[in-house]
């Protein structure tokens, strides 16, 4: 079991700093709004936060729109987005809660991913080292420092052993 607690998107331009945080209610929720108002970039954004976008195609490339990625249409003109963030707090069936971040623009590879215990964004003061996996590599699943096995142990989940195109079993 997955339960998502709270998302942070956070965009630094060259105008200013702009974001959104959500937090989510246990069940089901329901993201209504108008047309171009973000209900898609929230639910992209916590995808690409698990280092999932994998499954919209194999593509290297961030799936999220240009508001995260280049610029904000603005009445004054754009604001070129110089960094871009997703932060988003996960909590398993045992009722543990850590946080991942992931950067979208960075200096910072994007195929790392931070992970800190416990809800970082609903109490910023937690100062719980954090611990960086990869993803979106070889062998991320496997290896002790990828990131989708930290986050199938997280869910106590036991993943079968994936053929290799050469009929080897991935260890």
């Amino acid at each position: 079991m997955l339960r998502f607690g709270m998302i942070q998107i956070s965009v630094a331009t060259d105008k200013g700093n702009f974001g959104v945080r959500h937090s989510f209610q246990p069940g089901m929720n329901i993201i209504r709004a108008e047309n171009w108002r973000g209900k898609s970039t929230i639910l992209t954004s916590m995808i690409y936060a698990l280092g999932l976008e994998g499954m919209f195609s194999p593509s290297q490339d961030v799936p999220l729109p240009h508001v995260l990625t280049r610029y904000i249409d603005q009445a004054g003109g754009n604001a070129n987005v110089t960094e871009s963030w997703v932060s988003l707090e996960i909590t398993n069936g045992k009722g543990e809660t850590t946080t991942v971040s992931r950067p979208i623009v960075s200096s910072r590879d994007r195929h790392l991913i931070t992970v800190r215990p416990g809800a970082v964004l609903a109490n910023p003061n937690n100062e719980e080292p954090s611990t960086d996996y990869f993803v979106r590599t070889p062998r991320s699943v496997v290896s002790d420092l990828g990131f989708h096995k930290f986050l199938a142990e997280f869910m106590e989940w036991s993943l079968p052993k994936a053929a290799q195109f050469d009929g080897r079993s991935e260890e």
